[in-house]
């Protein structure tokens, strides 16, 4: 973890206050059963009420046992749903998106969604950024010279990795353009709209 998950820290302070609680009373001889009876009892009504809180509150045991995601990963569950973990909290999780508003969505919710962790297994990854040409276009020096310039970008821009080697791939013949995709490769997930904004103004300008 980047750091310590709000609900992990929640859950530890609970464990260790009952823990402290039973020894103390376990020392002054005091017969704990019937309060474990009662104590049962009052968490099957609070239970009942709480349902959809309580399904909240498994749903953010589960992210943390099975990890789905950190806090500090850059996730995203849907075009308009994306940013990195701010903290994993006993109802919710709080994601903070790419123009720094806070996202708060109940953890139920998040542990149903598809979610595409970019920061897992591994940092690092590839930047696909799709392009076209006229048909009239010299496709060997088109690929020439994009090549030149993604070479450029992947050694000078932050975020990139310096010993990966640009690729070029023409994708299809489009209504009025040959398409074509660049691939670069980036060592943090949050660099690729950096590397995107200055492959594509470097290319139009070598282009032009």
């Amino acid at each position: 973890f980047e750091r310590t998950p709000g609900l992990l820290n929640k859950i530890l302070t609970i464990i260790c206050f009952i823990v402290a609680i039973a020894v103390i009373l376990e020392y002054f001889k005091v017969d704990i059963t019937p309060m474990i009876a009662g104590v049962g009892l009052g968490a099957l009504a609070i239970g009942l009420a709480l349902q959809s809180t309580l399904a909240n509150f498994f749903a953010g045991v589960h992210l943390l046992s099975d990890r789905p995601i950190d806090v500090g990963d850059y996730i995203e569950i849907d075009e308009n749903t994306k940013g990195v973990v701010d903290d994993i909290g006993w109802r919710s999780t709080r994601i903070r998106t790419l123009n720094d508003n806070l996202l708060i969505i109940p953890n139920g919710k998040l542990a149903e969604s598809n979610i595409t962790n970019f920061s897992k297994p591994k940092q690092d990854m590839s930047v696909w950024i799709p392009c076209g040409v006229a048909y009239e276009s010299d496709l060997k020096k088109v690929e020439k010279v994009t090549l030149e310039v993604a070479e450029m970008i992947q050694q000078t821009v932050e975020g990139t990795i310096k010993d990966f080697t640009p690729i070029f791939r023409y994708t299809e013949f489009g209504d009025s353009n040959i398409n074509f995709i660049a691939i670069l490769r980036i060592n943090d997930p949050m660099k690729r709209f950096l590397v995107k904004n200055e492959f594509m103004k470097a290319l139009k300008e070598r282009y032009d």
